[in-house]
């Protein structure tokens, strides 16, 4: 059931969203890849190792490595990221989201939940679970086909 009227649908709907949601500009107080990038940390500072690489960033995000570079230094500018020199792998230099800004991450980060919250006002919770996991499949086919790009 891939028609051409179906494809037209969906890139109707597909522009509609991302114009909104861009001209909403939900995060206010840094660059969008820096908010993913310090979205990306923060979920990881729960976690073991509580850091990621570059090239670990740049699989998440699919951002460049020149991007994600350029990115970094001014998250490191900013003192908002903390980037270690391995001990044992001279290679691997793990980020991690300095704690001390946190706060400065998770108020944008806060923002933007608002932002959400105010969009799921419109909808009953089983729309929301239905939004999400379609959100979701179209990161992962999305995902599939820019790596079979190459």
């Amino acid at each position: 059931m891939n028609s051409p009227e179906m494809s037209e649908k969906l890139l109707q709907a597909w522009l509609a969203v991302s114009g909104t949601v861009q001209n909403t500009r939900i995060v206010k107080d840094m660059t969008y890849n820096e908010a993913v990038i310090c979205d990306y940390l923060w979920q990881q500072s729960k976690k073991k190792p509580n850091s990621l690489t570059a090239t670990e960033l740049c699989a998440l995000t699919g951002m460049q490595k020149s991007l994600m570079n350029r990115t970094l230094k001014a998250l490191i500018a900013k003192d908002m990221i903390i980037m270690e020199q391995n001990s044992w792998d001279h290679r691997r230099k793990p980020v991690r989201l300095n704690p001390e800004k946190e706060d400065v991450f998770l108020k944008t980060h806060n923002e933007a939940l608002a932002y959400v919250q105010a969009l799921m006002a419109h909808w009953d919770s089983r729309k929301a679970e239905s939004v999400a996991a379609a959100l979701n499949a179209i990161a992962s086919a999305a995902k599939s086909l820019n790596s079979s790009k190459g």
